[in-house]
């Protein structure tokens, strides 16, 4: 009976790929490892596969470099971008300590702004603000832990990606070998959709950034090392990003300006976001799959409360994934079969 259930193939891959989300459940605080390593690998294959064909070096030799160049950056980062971003973050609070009280209002707002700092309890916000912060602190500890042991991760798979496909070949081999087959169609598709679209995400947050950073300079606002590191972070979550970083620009253009900068740094981010949906995206979404704005929405609202904030980054990259296993949106780079050649020679 259970060969039966094996030769079947859509059964097993539900059975198969129900046992996957069962154990990914139940290693849910090593979500974020695996992605990390995930993303961390693709990028790192997909550069050194290109790198190769350019110049026929060794690929392990590509490999290693390519991680020693990466170290080095970090290394520059964290010794002279790190200290400046804190700088300027001190810099930006005092300016906006100093500025947005000394605002114009109307009678009306500063009546109710009276009204609104006399009966709130600022004692009880600044203690939970105090908490909230070293929970982040701690976070940001067991981030930076995580991150390193993905890249460690990530440099070994890719560093000796030959040894492992043999032995995985070896594993697929053996009796039940098909369920191991079944594994690695998952997790090489999801590993491909979540790398393709990360990837591409990528290139429109750098483009985004890019253009925001000259419109800010332009309009003269400070701390620009601060505006462009919240836009760039903030870029990698598909629209709600773009939203989400307009209230932090446009609380320093009023600070600016007043009523009429933020006017202006509106219409200027809707015209760089009509000339990111309209034109940059569908060039570079050609041969990736896409979602309509109203379940990208449902899908970031959903996916940041099953997974955290890792859900607002790998939230459509699942979705695409599901979808693709059930035939209902194929990756148009992909043949339009979801079965590959060996499992069709297998059905018949």
């Amino acid at each position: 009976m259970v060969d039966n259930a094996l030769k079947k193939i859509n059964v097993r891959r539900f059975i198969v790929f129900g046992c996957i989300l069962l154990f990914l459940f139940c290693f849910k605080e090593y979500l974020s490892l695996f992605l990390l390593t995930s993303i961390f690998s693709y990028l790192a294959i997909t550069l050194g596969s290109w790198v190769h064909q350019k110049t026929h070096l060794p690929e392990k030799l590509i490999t290693f470099f390519l991680y020693v160049i990466a170290l080095f950056l970090l290394y520059l980062v964290g010794s002279n971008f790190l200290p400046l971003f804190f700088d300027q973050v001190k810099e930006l609070a005092n300016y906006l300590y100093k500025t947005v009280p000394n605002l114009k209002f109307s009678p009306d707002i500063n009546r109710y702004l009276d009204e609104f700092i006399r009966t709130s309890d600022f004692t009880t916000h600044i203690q939970k603000g105090i908490s909230l912060s070293l929970n982040y602190l701690t976070n940001i500890g067991s981030s930076i832990m995580t991150g390193g042991l993905a890249i460690f991760l990530s440099f070994i798979y890719s560093f000796t990606r030959n040894e492992t496909k043999k032995f995985g070949d070896e594993i697929v081999a053996s009796r039940y070998g098909v369920i191991f087959s079944d594994i690695h169609f998952f997790f090489k598709k999801f590993v491909l959709i979540l790398g393709r679209v990360m990837e591409t995400q990528l290139i429109i947050c750098t483009i985004n950034t890019f253009l925001m950073t000259i419109v800010l300079s332009i309009l003269g606002f400070p701390n620009l090392i601060v505006l462009t590191s919240i836009i760039f972070i903030l870029g990698l979550i598909p629209v709600a990003g773009v939203l989400v970083s307009l209230v932090p620009i446009s609380l320093i253009g009023f600070s600016i300006g007043g009523i009429k900068m933020v006017v202006a740094v509106l219409i200027l981010i809707a015209c760089i976001h009509f000339f990111e949906s309209y034109i940059l995206q569908p060039k570079l979404m050609s041969k990736r799959a896409n979602l309509p704005v109203f379940y990208t929405f449902v899908t970031l609202i959903v996916s940041e409360q099953l997974l955290g904030a890792w859900g607002l980054i790998v939230g459509i990259p699942i979705v695409l994934f599901i979808l693709n296993i059930l035939g209902a949106h194929v990756d148009p780079t992909e043949n339009k079969e979801i079965l590959d050649p060996t499992i069709k020679e297998e059905q018949e």
